[in-house]
C-alpha cells in the first residue's frame, strides 16, 4: 500500500500509485471477478432460454473474450498504464471515442457491481428468509445486501493490497468447491436431461452468449489495474488470456452439471440454480456449502469491479473526460477515494433500483461495444506505428484476429434482447452528449488517429501551396449578379496569375417544359446582349478570358458539368446572403454546386450594408487591408493562399486571425507560427493575431470593421447547420462590414484519406 504522505504541498505528481500486484494477484483478480455471479446467476436464464446448449454459449462468449484479450494483451503491455479499455481507446482513437468507452466501461462495471450484490441477497436468503426489526428499521436480504456493498467500497477505499490479498483468499476456496462441485457432480448427470440439446434452436445460444457475456470481463478488470502490475511485460498477457482459459472451461464443466442433473426447465425457474442442483446429489449439507461458496464468488465479482470502475474513473479525472475532482488521490491512504465513493454511490443506487437480467445485457452491451472500439486500436496502431508504441506481446494473426473479434461483438449485441439494446445505446446517447458538454472542450487528449489526419492535413496543405504555386489555373466565374462582376473578376484575375484563364459563363435557364432546342427560337434579345454587358464590365481586368453562354433547364447542373467539360480547378460564385432562415432554403445553386463539384470553390458574399456603405465610396471594391480567420483545416490553408495571391495583386496586407481560448493561447501562437513559416516571403509579411475570445463569429464581425476583405475557410458545419443556425462563416457573412470569400478545397472523404495512409 502507498505510504502516507504528508498533506502539506501535495500534488498530483507526488501522489503514485505503486506496482504490488503480481502474476497470481492478477490471474486471481480475473478469475475471482469471472467465476461470481456470472456462474451462480446466470445458468437459470440460460438454461430457460437455450437449455443444455447454454454450455455452448459459454464457449462462444469464451471464444470472443480470448480474441479481445489478444488485443487487449497488446495494447496493455505497450501502455502499462491504469484505466484499460478506457485508456488504450482515448490515446488511440481520441477523447470522442474514449467518453463513450471511459462512461460505458464506468457504468457497465457499476452495473456489473449492482447484478452481482443481487446475486449475492439471492444466496442469502437461503440463510435468511425472515426479517428482522432494529431500532424500527427493517433488517432483511436486501439491507444486508446493501451494507456488504459499502463495506466493500470501504476495503477499496482504503487500499488495493489489502483488497488484492482478500480477493486471493476467496479464489482459491472457489476454485477448490467449485473443482469439488464438478467431480462429483458429473458422476450424476443424466443423459436423458441433455436432450434436446438445443430446444429452442441455434439463435437463442447465440443470443444467450451476449447474456452470459459479462461472466467474462475478468480479463479487462486485469488491464484496468495494469499500472500496478508487477512486470507487466511478462504479467498483463498471461493473467488476461490465462484466467479466460481457465474460466470458459470451468464454466462449460458446471452448466453441463447443472442441465445433466436438474432438467433445463426446472432450472430456469431457480434463483439459486447451482444450490438447488447441488442439493440433488449432495443433500443439504451440499447445499450449504456451494451457497458459501457463492456468497463469496459474488462478493469477490463485486470487490473486482469496484476497483476497476474506480480506476476507470480515475483515468477519466486525470485526462478531464470527468471532472478532475475523480482523479484526486487520498492524501493518507494514497487511493483513488472520491473515485471509489463515486462508484459505489451509483451501485448502491442500482442495487435497490436494478432488474438482475437487465442489469446483466446492459452490462454486457456496454462491455460488448467497447471492445470493438478496443480491435480498432490495435489495428490503428499497427498501421500508424507510433515511436512510443512497442508492445512487449504482439496479437497472433493480425489483423484476421481483430476483425473476427470485432464482428463477433457486433453479432452478439444483435442478438440481444431489444430492451437491453435501447437500454445501451441509451448510454452511449448520454455519453455522446457528456462529451459534446463537457469532455470536447475540457479534455486535451490527441489521439493517434487524429494525429495520422492532422499528417494528412500538413501533407495535403504542402502540396495546396506547392499546386497554388505551380498552377496556371483555369477559373470557371458564372455571371451572377451585375454589382458582384467588379469585386468578382478582381479576384480570378489575382487567382489566375501568369497564364491562368477564366472562363465566364452565362446560363439562360428556361422552363423544363421547354425543350432546349425549341428554346432557341424564343430566347429574348436581352439574354442575348447580357454576354456583350459581361465582356465590357471584363475590359479591364488584366487576365486571359474564354466566353461561353449556355441555355439549359439548371444553372447549377450546367455549372458544374461545365467545370468538368473545360477542365476547371476553381469554381468562383457569387452569393447574396440574407440573415433569414427560410432565405437560406432558397439558396440552391450554391448548394448544388457546393456538392456536386469535385473542384476547389470560391464563393463570394455581399451582404446588404456592404452594398450600401462600401469602405472606400470612390473604389467600393478597392482591397488594402485582407483577414484571414484561422481554423484548423485544409479549406483555411487554400484561403490562406488566395489571400496571399490577392495581396501580392493588390498591394494589400494580409493579418491571420485567432480565437482562442485563454487556455489555449500560447498553443495556437505557436500553431499560427508554423502555419506562417510556409506563407510568408519577401514581398508579403502576413501579420498574426491573436485574440481571447468565446466566439469566433462575434469576434470576427467586430474586427472586421477595419478590412476589406474577409478570406476564410469553410467548415464542415456550414454545409450541414446552415438551414438551422448557420455557421461561423454564415454569420460573418452576414454581419460583416466588408465583402467574405468561402474557400473550400475540395478533398476525398477522411475515411478515404484514413484508408489510403493505413
Amino acid at each position: 500500500m502507498v505510504s502516507a504522505i504528508p498533506s502539506a504541498g501535495i500534488t498530483m505528481a507526488r501522489l503514485k500509485l505503486t506496482r504490488n500486484l503480481g502474476l497470481m494477484n492478477a490471474l486471481t483478480l480475473g478469475i475471482g471477478t469471472m467465476i461470481g455471479a456470472g456462474i451462480f446467476i446466470l445458468p437459470s436464464f440460460a438454461a430457460e432460454r437455450a437449455g443444455p446448449a447454454s454450455s455452448i454459449s459459454y464457449l462462444i462468449g469464451g471464444l470472443i473474450a480470448i480474441l479481445t484479450a489478444f488485443s487487449l494483451s497488446e495494447l496493455a503491455t505497450g501502455m502499462p498504464k491504469a484505466g484499460g479499455s478506457y485508456y488504450f481507446v482515448n490515446r488511440s482513437l481520441g477523447p470522442f471515442f474514449g467518453t463513450i468507452t471511459g462512461l460505458g466501461m464506468w457504468m457497465g462495471l457499476i452495473f456489473a457491481s449492482a447484478f452481482y450484490m443481487i446475486g449475492f441477497e439471492y444466496y442469502l436468503s437461503y440463510f435468511i428468509d425472515f426479517e428482522l426489526e432494529f431500532f424500527f428499521i427493517a433488517i432483511n436480504t436486501r439491507v444486508i445486501a446493501v451494507l456488504t456493498t459499502a463495506i466493500l467500497v470501504a476495503i477499496n477505499y482504503f487500499g488495493t493490497k489489502g483488497a488484492g490479498r482478500f480477493q486471493n483468499i476467496i479464489v482459491i476456496l472457489l476454485l477448490i468447491i467449485l473443482g469439488g462441485f464438478i467431480l462429483f457432480g458429473s458422476m450424476h448427470v443424466k443423459g436423458d436431461n441433455l436432450e434436446p440439446f438445443a430446444p429452442n434452436g441455434w439463435g437463442a445460444v447465440a443470443g444467450v452468449a451476449g447474456l452470459v457475456f459479462i461472466g467474462f470481463m475478468g480479463f479487462e478488470v486485469v488491464a484496468t489495474v495494469a499500472e500496478e502490475i508487477k512486470q507487466p511485460e511478462k504479467n498483463l498477457w498471461r493473467a488476461m488470456i490465462g484466467s479466460v482459459v481457465v474460466v470458459t472451461i470451468l464454466y462449460m464443466a458446471i452448466m453441463i452439471v447443472t442441465t445433466g442433473i436438474v432438467p433445463y426447465d426446472i432450472l430456469g425457474k431457480q434463483d439459486t440454480p447451482v444450490t438447488f442442483t447441488t442439493e440433488e446429489f449432495m443433500g443439504g449439507s451440499g447445499g450449504i456449502l456451494i451457497t458459501v461458496a457463492a456468497l463469496l464468488a459474488t462478493v469477490s465479482s463485486a470487490n473486482a469491479s469496484i476497483l476497476s470502475a474506480s480506476r476507470i474513473s480515475l483515468a477519466m479525472g486525470k485526462d478531464r473526460i470527468l471532472h478532475p475532482w475523480t482523479n484526486k488521490l487520498h492524501r493518507k491512504f494514497g487511493t483513488p477515494s472520491n473515485s471509489i465513493l463515486l462508484t459505489g454511490f451509483f451501485i448502491l443506487g442500482f442495487l435497490m433500483i436494478g432488474e438482475v437480467e437487465t442489469l446483466a445485457e446492459v452490462a454486457g452491451f456496454m462491455f460488448l461495444m467497447t471492445f470493438i472500439l478496443v480491435h480498432g486500436c490495435v489495428m490503428v496502431l499497427r498501421r500508424t506505428r507510433p515511436e512510443w508504441y512497442k508492445p512487449s506481446f504482439r496479437s497472433p494473426l493480425f489483423p484476421f484476429t481483430q476483425i473476427a473479434g470485432a464482428v463477433l461483438c457486433m453479432a452478439l449485441i444483435v442478438k440481444m434482447n431489444p430492451t437491453s439494446i435501447l437500454l445501451g445505446l441509451g448510454m452511449v446517447g448520454i455519453a455522446l452528449v457528456w462529451y459534446r458538454v463537457w469532455s470536447s472542450r475540457k479534455s486535451r487528449v490527441v489521439g493517434e488517429v487524429k494525429k495520422v489526419f492532422e499528417e494528412i492535413k500538413v501533407e495535403e496543405a504542402k502540396k495546396v501551396i506547392q499546386d497554388e504555386e505551380e498552377k496556371h489555373r483555369k477559373i470557371l466565374v458564372p455571371f451572377t449578379d451585375v454589382l458582384y462582376e467588379p469585386m468578382k473578376m478582381k479576384i480570378a484575375a489575382a487567382l489566375a496569375t501568369g497564364k491562368g484563364v477564366i472562363v465566364r459563363l452565362n446560363v439562360v435557364e428556361i422552363p423544363d417544359q421547354t425543350p432546349i432546342e425549341s428554346a432557341m427560337e424564343h430566347i429574348d434579345v436581352e439574354s442575348i446582349t447580357k454576354m456583350e454587358a459581361v465582356k465590357k464590365l471584363d475590359a479591364k481586368v488584366k487576365a486571359a478570358r474564354e466566353y461561353r453562354q449556355m441555355i439549359a433547364h439548371s444553372i447549377p447542373v450546367t455549372i458544374v458539368g461545365m467545370s468538368r467539360q473545360e477542365d476547371c480547378e476553381l469554381i468562383l460564385l457569387g452569393r447574396y446572403k440574407t440573415k433569414l432562415p427560410a432565405a437560406r432554403l432558397r439558396e440552391t445553386m450554391t448548394n448544388f454546386v457546393l456538392h456536386r463539384a469535385n473542384v476547389d470553390i470560391a464563393v463570394l458574399s455581399i451582404n446588404e450594408e456592404c452594398r450600401k456603405k462600401p469602405r472606400h465610396k470612390r473604389a467600393p471594391w478597392k482591397v488594402k487591408n485582407i483577414m484571414v480567420p484561422f481554423h484548423d483545416n485544409l479549406h483555411t490553408i487554400l484561403a490562406l493562399e488566395f489571400a496571399r495571391k490577392i495581396a501580392v495583386a493588390e498591394g494589400a496586407k494580409v493579418t491571420l486571425l485567432q480565437v482562442s481560448f485563454k487556455k489555449d493561447l500560447k498553443e495556437n501562437e505557436e500553431k499560427i507560427g508554423r502555419i506562417l513559416q510556409d506563407f510568408s516571403s519577401d514581398t508579403l509579411r502576413i501579420g498574426p493575431k491573436v485574440i481571447i475570445g468565446r466566439s469566433p463569429a462575434k469576434e470576427i464581425i467586430e474586427v472586421s470593421r477595419g478590412y476589406d476583405l474577409i478570406v476564410m475557410g469553410a467548415s464542415k458545419k456550414w454545409i450541414l447547420n446552415k438551414f438551422l443556425f448557420g455557421s461561423i462563416p454564415d454569420r460573418v457573412i452576414a454581419a460583416s462590414s466588408c465583402p467574405v470569400l468561402i474557400a473550400k478545397k475540395w478533398e476525398r472523404s477522411s475515411l478515404s484519406q484514413l484508408k489510403g495512409r493505413l
